[in-house]
Formats: structure tokens, C-alpha cells, sequence
């Protein structure tokens, strides 16, 4: 214990001696074991820790996919009613999708967002609401009583909070709905979205229970006790197999996706998160190489001091020990330093990464803080380690050390680089509409005033009118399904003529007359759907390109899963729907009065208008002229949700950047520290040659040579890793390759700048040593 009181005192006077070399080892420590923390916090919260559900690890997501590519697609009610009854593994399954109700009779109309969802969720969660029940069977059936639970933000935000409301009538889309509970404070269920303000009983018609094309619905499920994934997933096998035998048009060709519901609602954030894991890793250790580097010339500059306590009878283990407290107190400083601003940093990434809600988390985060802990112990062990003093001096350790952080600069500056021409070729690429002065709304128009598709087609029609009479608006249109509006529907189809072809499905959309000319969608052949046509449908250039190749599609018959018979009167141009960074998908567009499956779109539409970008107020003016009871959802510039669809691809070119500019920064003050120690160590040296007659340009070429040497092989080292994880670089980025060499080629140049300036002052100051000088101090 005296040796321990005693090494630690020798540590603090030690550091509190060289202060500017403490402040600096500090905030290199910092700034990489807070990276690493804040990134860590996410990858926990994401990928390690359990959902917030009682026995969360027997929670799945399930999903039909395509044999063909392996893609995933929503579920349709009659395939989810026959899981329910044929997979045996699973204690409960429960269907959901997405839903927007109006919410009448306070002073102002509102829309209220959330889910419709089988009775049974409830019981795969595990989790009852805090005030009043769950579903009932009976209310979950078509024509069943009208009940709603409330989210707790939502009750918080509409009612104050009032326990009463349960058990009260509020009015939802025009119908007296009783309010059976209010959810605990914090729930979230992300399957689908983060917006939760109600959950409604999903009451399948009779119409979706029959048509098996009709795909809209998520399903989670919860595994029954000793059933792990394996054996879940044969038992969906088994289920897929048995559909795909009894009804071939619509599941041949299709099976079943099983996973775990955790990591389903981090599947798009992992690839992000795991990246920027690595980032931060390659800058603590670039971080630890430029730190190494100093402690070893602090080390060898305290050689002479070292043998004079090894006369005084000092052992080795003494002076290691004395080394080792210094390192492990510059650890434990250095991390602390970290961990606070870690703690409010990892928070912060989750908005700007656009993360899942739940990942969001306030308060101490012991495990953060455990993490932290080991890193800084770690990192300091590390540091501790290092060579004796007369090795700390040897140039060709130094050397390595240098090139390791040239070389960890190099991939982050590669990664950063394609990142950021990543973002620049989602921002040239063409989404396939013009989105300039595209305005959009969503708006729910309730059955119970327009029960009919041809009454809620006349009143899109009359609402569509008023828009477009407002100033500044050159056209209006509708669809119940938008541009990365997040949410499609599916069906499937025949051709007239052709084969038909079990499992083939497209995604459909109901629109308006007028939407391609206000959208910007080019019409490449015949027209658009006029209105009250019935009959009539335009496809997409690569719907017609898969069925008709080079020929004209125009005249063309396609009979939809219901049976009804259309024919082409117009091809359009390809719209990326789905996002950006996916391919367009086949696509067919279809007149508002054949509707699509009512749980998911029962008079919910996008109003889209072409005009100025404060159009705002004329959409809900026309909206409330038409029907007060009507509120407009959330209004937003197309170009605004393109924008934000890059935003993930920009925050991680953000961060990636910062993590490159600072790997950069310790690269070339480590170039220009070991450099200029190392001059020194060669006074004698130079100055014996400048006095047998070498030039400047000898001098140069010397110290320069010799830098430019560790830096050369960093780059090299930095450029042959990149491209050897390019398959995993390669899934983070778009329309560029891990290989650019437009990208290659300017990290080379940044570096070879950086290092030359690194390299150069050390050199010029060598020019200035005067050879007598330095012999006769010899």
C-alpha cells in the first residue's frame, strides 16, 4: 500500500511537472475513448441490450419474402389468419399497420397517427396498458364494437392526463369511439414507425380475409418457451410450404422471414452503426499511436535520470511500476474527460442519425460508464507498456508508429471521402419526379361520410379543385400512397395473353387525375387517368419493360387479384419510391375508385400541389371550405423529405469527417514530434556532415527523406486496407466504389501535403544548426 501511495504521488507531481504535456496526452485520450463511449452507448442500446418487454429475447418479427431475391414483403390478412392457425411454435402472433384517424369535437380537429392491430398484441408484448384493457376478440371482428387505446403522450397531450377518459367516447373519423386504455408511460412498439398516439383493433373485413394479393401487414410474435429461432424459422418453413401448396397464385414462390424483433427495428440503423464503430476504433488507435509516441520521447529524454536512480539502488520493477501508475492515472483522466461529453453526445446521435426512438435514453448509463472504464484501463496498460528508454529512442519504433497512424488516417480519410461522393450522387440522382415547388399533406377522409369509393373519389375531386383555385397553385393532385411516404401496398396480377405466373406482385397506387403533370413524372406514352374512369391504369417503364419488353404496352389487358380487368392507357417514367439508394420497383397506378385494402388506406391520401413553398395555409383553407371537420396532417416541401432521406448518409459524412479531420490532426503533429525528436537525437550527426560540406539540399533530402519514408508506407498500408474491406464500405455508400480513384487519389495528395508540411519544419530547422557549435559542445 506504501508502494502504491508513494508511485501515485510520484505520478501527480510527475504530470502536474510537464503540464502541457499532460493537458495534451488528456485531451487525446479524450476525444478518442469519447468517440468510442458515445458510439458504443448506441451499438448497446441497439444490438446488445433486450427490448424493454417482458422476456423480450422470445419476441420476433415475421415477414413473407420472394424466392427469387430474397426481399421481404408484407404480410396479407388471409396468409397472417392461417399462420395463426397452423404455427404451433409461437404462444401468440399479432398483425399491424399503419393508421391516421381525425379526432374530433374539441376546439380544433386533429389527426392522430398510430396502428391498427390485432387483439392479440397485447399479449405478445406483454405488456397490458396502465389504465383500463387491452382488446377483446369481439372488438377485433368486422362490425365490432368501436374502442381505441391511447398512448401516453397522446392522453398527456389531448386530455391532460385525465384517468376519467377511460371509459368515455371520443370521436374518431365521425364514430363514437369508447376509450378502453391508456399505455404505460415510456411504451414504444417501433415495428412500423416511432409515431404512436392510438392503437386501433385491425377488424379485417371480409373483403381482405378473401383477397390473399393484398399485402399491408407487419407481424410479431412471441416464440413459446423452449423454442429457440432455428426451430421457429423450420415452422414457418412448414406453414410457407403448406400456403404455397393450397393457393399458388398468391404464395408460390414465397416464404417466411423470422427474426429477432430487436434486431428487425435496428435492421436499416446496424450497417450505420457498425461503421462508425470501427471509425471510432481506427481514432482511438491512431489516437493511442501519436500518444505512444510522445510518452517514448518523454521516456528517453528521462534516461539519464532513470540510471542515476538505478545507481541508487532502484530495480526495474520500481521503475515500471512508477511508469505504469503515470499511464494508468493519464487513462483514468483521459476517459473521464471523454465519458462526460459522451454521455449527452450519444443522445444527440441518435436524432441526427435518425435511429429509432428507443435508443434514446436519458440519465446515467452505468453500462456506458463500465465501458469507458475498461477502455481508458485498456488504453493505459497499453501506454504503459512501452519500451525502456534506451528503445524509446531507437527512430525505427518510431518510424512504425508514425506509419500505423498515417495508415489508420488514410482508411478514415478514404471513408470519409466516399461518404461524402456518396451523398453527392444522391443528391444528382433523378427520383423520377420534379420535387422543386411539390407541396404534400395527408388527410383521412372517414367512411362515415364518404362510405362509398365514388363519394370519396367526388369529394378528392372537389377538394382537388379548390386547391388549384388557390393563388400562386398550378395544380393538385392525390395519392394514397406518396414518394417516400413510408408506407406501400402490394398485389398481385395477370397479363392478358401471357402466362400467368404464381407469386407475381406489384405495388399499386390510387391516384387522381392531374398527378403526373403536378409530381413531374414524365408520361412516355398515351395519357393520363381522367376522371371517373374505372377501367383504366398507367405503368410504370419498368412494369411495361419486364412484360413487354421494347413494345408498346398501351391497350394492353391486367386483371388484379380481385378479378378486375384494366387496360394501359399510359407508360411513365421510373420513380425511386422507396428512397433513393433503391432501385425503382415495377409499379402500376390505378383510378381512386378501386380503392386498395381498407385498414391500411380507408380515405387515407396524400394531397400533393405544385406552388409556392408556403402553401400551408391555402391547403387547409381549401380543406376546411370543403369539410371543417377534416384537420390536414403535418404539412411538408417534397424536396424537404428528399432531404431527409439523405439524412442518414449526411450525418454519417458528417461524423466520419470529424473522425478523419482528427486522426489527420494527430497524424501530422505526431509526423512533425517524432520528426523533430529525432533531429535532435542527430545533431552531432548532421552537424559533422555540414562540416565535411553538405549542401542544403543534402540536409534535406536526409531529414525530408526520412519522414516522407514513415508517411509513404502509412499511406500505402492505409490505401491496400481500404480496398481490402471494400465489400463492407461498399454497403454503407451509393453510386460510387470502394476502389474510386478520384477518392484514392485525393486522400494520397491531402496526406502527402500534410505529411511534407509535417516533415518540412523539422528540416528547416536543421538548416539552422551551426556545425562549430554543435562539435565543440561535444
Amino acid at each position: 500500500m506504501n508502494r502504491l501511495a508513494f508511485n501515485l504521488k510520484w505520478a501527480l507531481r510527475s504530470l502536474a511537472g510537464t503540464p502541457a504535456f499532460t493537458a495534451m496526452a488528456v485531451l487525446i485520450l479524450a476525444l478518442g475513448i469519447g468517440a468510442n463511449a458515445a458510439i458504443f452507448a448506441l451499438v448497446d442500446r441497439a444490438l446488445l441490450r433486450p427490448l424493454d418487454y417482458p422476456h423480450a429475447g422470445r419476441l420476433v418479427s415475421m415477414w413473407e419474402t420472394h424466392a427469387s431475391d430474397g426481399s421481404i414483403a408484407s404480410v396479407s390478412p388471409a396468409n397472417f389468419a392461417d399462420w395463426q392457425r397452423e404455427a404451433r411454435g409461437f404462444d401468440s402472433l399479432a398483425a399491424v399497420c399503419n393508421t391516421a384517424v381525425n379526432v374530433t369535437g374539441g376546439a380544433e380537429p386533429v389527426r392522430a397517427y398510430g396502428l391498427r392491430a390485432t387483439w392479440t398484441l397485447f399479449q405478445v408484448l406483454g405488456v397490458p396498458p396502465a389504465l383500463g384493457r387491452g382488446f377483446l376478440p369481439e372488438e377485433d371482428a368486422a362490425g365490432g364494437p368501436q374502442v381505441v387505446i391511447l398512448s401516453h403522450p397522446f392522453w398527456m397531450r389531448q386530455f391532460g392526463g385525465d384517468p376519467s377518459v377511460v371509459g368515455r367516447s371520443v370521436t374518431l373519423d365521425g364514430v363514437e369511439t369508447q376509450v378502453v386504455g391508456v399505455m404505460p408511460q415510456g411504451f414504444r412498439f417501433e415495428f412500423l414507425g416511432n409515431r404512436l398516439d392510438v392503437i386501433l383493433p385491425a377488424a379485417f373485413t371480409a373483403k381482405e380475409r378473401e383477397r390473399r394479393g393484398w399485402h399491408f401487414l407487419g407481424v410479431a410474435g412471441r416464440m413459446g418457451p423452449g423454442i429457440d429461432l432455428a426451430r421457429a424459422r423450420a415452422e414457418m418453413a412448414r406453414v410457407a410450404a403448406s400456403l404455397a401448396a393450397a393457393h399458388p397464385a398468391s404464395n408460390a414462390h414465397r416464404s417466411v422471414r423470422v427474426t429477432p424483433l430487436r434486431d428487425e427495428l435496428v435492421r436499416n440503423a446496424r450497417p450505420t452503426l457498425l461503421f462508425l464503430l470501427g471509425a471510432a476504433g481506427f481514432v482511438l488507435l491512431a489516437a493511442c499511436a501519436n500518444l505512444l509516441n510522445l510518452m517514448l520521447a518523454r521516456k528517453a529524454r528521462r534516461e539519464r535520470d532513470a540510471a542515476i536512480r538505478k545507481a541508487l539502488g532502484a530495480s526495474p520493477w520500481d521503475l515500471g511500476s512508477q511508469a505504469l501508475t503515470e499511464s494508468l492515472l493519464l487513462g483514468l483522466l483521459g476517459g473521464l474527460a471523454g465519458w462526460v461529453p459522451a454521455q449527452a453526445a450519444a443522445t444527440g446521435l441518435v436524432r441526427l442519425l435518425s435511429l429509432p426512438a428507443h435508443l434514446e435514453r436519458s440519465g446515467w448509463d452505468l453500462r456506458m460508464f463500465g465501458f469507458t472504464l475498461l477502455l481508458s484501463l485498456a488504453t493505459a496498460l497499453v501506454l504503459g507498456l512501452a519500451p525502456g528508454p534506451r528503445t524509446a529512442a531507437h527512430p525505427r519504433l518510431r518510424g512504425v508508429l508514425v506509419s500505423a497512424e498515417v495508415a489508420l488516417t488514410t482508411l478514415l480519410l478514404v471513408g470519409a471521402g466516399l461518404m461524402v461522393r456518396s451523398l453527392a450522387h444522391l443528391r444528382n440522382l433523378d427520383p423520377g419526379f420534379q420535387p422543386g415547388q411539390l407541396v404534400m399533406a395527408t388527410l383521412t377522409v372517414p367512411a362515415r361520410n364518404y362510405g362509398t369509393l365514388a363519394e370519396r373519389a367526388a369529394f378528392i375531386q372537389r377538394l382537388r379543385a379548390r386547391v388549384e383555385a388557390s393563388p400562386g397553385v398550378t395544380s393538385a393532385a392525390v395519392n394514397d400512397t406518396l414518394p417516400f411516404g413510408g408506407s406501400t401496398w402490394t398485389t398481385s396480377y395477370d397479363v392478358e395473353g401471357q402466362p400467368a405466373q404464381e407469386g407475381r406482385i406489384t405495388i399499386a397506387h390510387h391516384i387522381s387525375p392531374a398527378y403526373f403533370r403536378t409530381m413531374g413524372i414524365p408520361l412516355l406514352r398515351g395519357r393520363d387517368l381522367e376522371q371517373g374512369e374505372a377501367d383504366g391504369a398507367v405503368v410504370s417503364r419498368r412494369f411495361a419493360r419486364r412484360h413487354f419488353g421494347e413494345g408498346d404496352p398501351l391497350g394492353r389487358r391486367i386483371a388484379l387479384e380481385a378479378g378486375h380487368w384494366l387496360r394501359v392507357v399510359g407508360e411513365c417514367g421510373d420513380v425511386r419510391h422507396n428512397g433513393l439508394a433503391r432501385d425503382p420497383e415495377p409499379e402500376i397506378y390505378l383510378p381512386l375508385t378501386l380503392g386498395g385494402p381498407t385498414s391500411q388506406s380507408l380515405g387515407t391520401f396524400a394531397l400533393v400541389a405544385k406552388g409556392p413553398a408556403a402553401l400551408a395555409p391555402a391547403l387547409r383553407r381549401a380543406l376546411r371550405e370543403e369539410d371543417p371537420e377534416l384537420p390536414l396532417g403535418t404539412v411538408n416541401s417534397m424536396a424537404s423529405l428528399l432531404e431527409q432521406d439523405r439524412r442518414t448518409t449526411r450525418a454519417a459524412s458528417v461524423l466520419l469527417g470529424a473522425f478523419a479531420s482528427l486522426a489527420l490532426l494527430l497524424a501530422g503533429v505526431g509526423t512533425y514530434a517524432v520528426l523533430s525528436f529525432i533531429t535532435g537525437l542527430r545533431r552531432r550527426e548532421l552537424g559533422i556532415r555540414m562540416a565535411l560540406g553538405a549542401t542544403v539540399r543534402d540536409i534535406l533530402a536526409l531529414v525530408l527523406g526520412q519522414g516522407l519514408r514513415w508517411i509513404g508506407t502509412g499511406v500505402g498500408l492505409g490505401l491496400a486496407g481500404s480496398l481490402a474491406l471494400g465489400r463492407f464500405i461498399e454497403s454503407q455508400i451509393h453510386g460510387v466504389g470502394a476502389g474510386d480513384p478520384a477518392t484514392l487519389g485525393a486522400v494520397t495528395i491531402l496526406l502527402a501535403a500534410v505529411g511534407l508540411v509535417a516533415c518540412l519544419v523539422p528540416a528547416l530547422r536543421a538548416l539552422r544548426l551551426d556545425p562549430c557549435a554543435v562539435l565543440q559542445s561535444e
